[in-house]
């Protein structure tokens, strides 16, 4: 950590704790987080929260350009100096968030690859816009708290699946493929922290996206509730019809949200909207 420490003392540079800033400056990881990403001299890479610009130093090294999004001013020096060399970067300082998709891809195009190493407070929110609003990314590659990307590509019937699980695996496929010790950053955070990456597919079993989203969050709204009393009370539906409809699609009329697969959720969803009309 000490060309980070030095880079961040002449800077005068200070944390700021609404931010969830944990900085990594170990080489070797840094080099392991971008090969394992796959990107090459033809890639556009879009980074989410650079923070000192360690890993933004190595992807811009092995990509073609990167347009990184950083929410804190106040890093402008901090960045301007660890990314003197490198040319093929472009930072703006505004909240990702906030930025509208039509302005974000006016900047990378399409068929680009994410690289973010998101804070805890901004994980959900950014991993569900990238794909509620069709961005047309070629693979995310998110660091995230171990906990949150456990719950991603958890499997029904565990205690970690939930609607984030079934939402995200409707859109993309996803896979743990580094866990990333909590002493590899600056300042130590309390967990460890894992690389979860996204591809996009199409899911062909959705008909109506809107609707099988509603599903989801009834399904998960009340854990401890079968889904025959979620889904009577969130879509006005008579108990005895969703009776039915589960029979249509042999899932067990006492059955909760947690036992139930993507494809059974497919299933169920499509029944719904029959029955809906």
């Amino acid at each position: 950590m000490g060309k980070l420490n030095t880079l961040l003392q002449e800077k005068n540079f200070k944390f700021n704790k609404k931010f969830g800033q944990n900085f990594i400056s170990d080489k070797n990881l840094l080099n392991k987080i971008v090969s394992l990403s796959g990107i090459t001299k033809e890639d556009t890479v879009l980074e989410i929260g650079p923070g000192a610009g360690t890993l933004t130093e190595i992807i811009a090294e092995n990509s073609k350009r990167v347009v990184a999004y950083e929410i804190d001013k106040n890093l402008k020096e901090v960045l301007d100096e660890s990314l003197k060399n490198a040319d093929n970067v472009e930072i703006i300082f505004q909240d990702f968030l906030k930025a509208t998709k039509d302005e974000i891809e006016a900047k990378i195009g399409s068929n680009y690859v994410v690289i973010a190493n998101l804070p805890y407070y901004i994980t959900s929110p950014i991993i569900t816009r990238f794909l509620e609003e069709d961005f047309k990314f070629k693979a995310l590659f998110f660091m995230m708290q171990k906990e949150v990307g456990d719950r991603i590509v958890s499997k029904k019937g565990t205690k970690d699946y939930g609607s984030i699980s079934v939402l995200v695996q409707s859109y993309t496929k996803v896979e743990e493929i580094l866990t990333v010790n909590k002493n590899m950053f600056y300042p130590v955070p309390k967990v460890d922290s894992v690389i979860v990456k996204f591809e996009p597919y199409i899911n062909k079993d959705i008909k109506n996206r809107e609707l099988f989203n509603r599903v989801i969050r009834s399904a998960f709204k009340m854990r401890r509730k079968t889904l025959i009393n979620n889904i009577t009370t969130d879509f006005n539906i008579a108990k005895e019809q969703v009776e039915n409809i589960l029979n249509k699609c042999n899932i067990g009329i006492n059955s909760r949200g947690e036992t139930l697969s993507l494809d059974e959720f497919c299933l169920l969803t499509n029944e719904i909207e029959k029955e809906l009309g």
